[in-house]
């Protein structure tokens, strides 16, 4: 299907100039097995055919468009792959129509893409990708949304699965963009974003909501360095997470001690002590860390817990 991809660029390059213009240094490119290696599962296929066609620059973009037109899912997929590292005019259109591709992979990494986008239109697709039903495109949302999302309700959406959406672990790319948003230079980004996670995780800090959400609340909460999180995490280490299995406690666990470090009080010191003691406990060295961090940021009575904790790993 790609037997005429060479002309493309042949085209672009040489037939579209008037022949006293040409060059005569002119070099056309075949690009035909690099576009069908870009659908191989085998990576030592596909990566340098993708590269090839990145270092093309906006000279393949006909190639690329025409392709995308006839040829299957997978070799779809990989262009908009290449397409997100290429400044190119016309980049930006295919993504977006790329958006509305009917397999579910391809319109993943449009969305992706998207997040790199200067085209005003990319806002609405990926914030409207937040509702999506399917999970990976939801995801690719998530994270495009760090760069381009603005509207309230597209961050309140962004606070919403960062809470609710099943399972616990879906909290960590959310919180990341919600991070990246507090932090943003564009004032307005970042009030909206305080905004949304002060309306929706506040109020479930309280002892009537479930331990779930409230640790993910608490992770929120702790975000916009207030120290009303700090006892529910210290919760978290204290007694773990009602009904996970291990796995999922010292993951979650384990993001609660990062945070506390970054964000906690002198009132999360004593349990990340008693932890950084315990010769078999697997969080030993994140609450050492932890610790340090806290020492760092001249919380009262981190120093001397600190020293100890290096002075015992020593």
């Amino acid at each position: 299907m790609v037997a005429c991809l060479l002309g493309l660029l042949v085209l672009t390059t040489v037939a579209c100039t008037p022949p006293a213009e040409r060059s005569p240094y002119v070099v056309t490119v075949d690009v035909t097995s690099w576009i069908e290696a870009l659908g191989s599962d085998d990576l030592f296929e596909s990566e340098p055919a993708a590269d090839g066609l990145t270092a093309l620059g906006p000279a393949v973009m006909p190639a690329l468009e025409s392709a995308y037109g006839r040829e299957e899912p997978a070799i779809r997929r990989g262009i908009i792959e290449v397409l997100q590292e290429i400044d190119a005019p016309g980049r930006d259109s295919l993504l977006l129509r790329a958006a509305q591709d009917p397999d579910v992979d391809v319109r993943t990494q449009a969305i992706l893409g998207l997040g790199r986008s200067h085209d005003e239109r990319a806002r609405s697709v990926v914030e409207a990708a937040l509702e999506d039903r399917e999970p990976a495109i939801r995801d690719a949302a998530v994270e495009a949304c760090a760069t381009v999302c603005l509207t309230p309700s597209a961050l309140r959406r962004l606070v919403d699965i960062a809470i609710h959406e099943p399972p616990i672990l879906r909290i960590m790319r959310p919180r990341q963009t919600l991070r990246s948003l507090i932090g943003a230079e564009n004032e307005r980004q970042a009030t909206a974003a305080r905004e949304a996670i002060e309306a929706a995780a506040r109020p479930l800090l309280r002892e009537d909501s479930g331990a779930e959400e409230r640790v993910r609340a608490a992770l929120l909460i702790a975000d916009l360095e207030d120290p009303a999180a700090t006892p529910w995490l210290v919760d978290v280490l204290e007694h773990g997470l009602p009904g996970a299995d291990e796995r999922l406690r010292l993951l979650i666990q384990a993001q609660t001690i990062q945070t506390l470090g970054a964000a906690g009080d002198a009132t999360c010191i004593d349990v990340l002590g008693r932890m950084s003691r315990r010769p078999t406990d697997p969080l030993k060295e994140a609450a050492c860390q932890a610790l340090q961090r806290l020492a760092q940021r001249g919380v009262e009575g981190a120093v001397a817990e600190s020293r100890r904790c290096t002075a015992g790993n020593g």
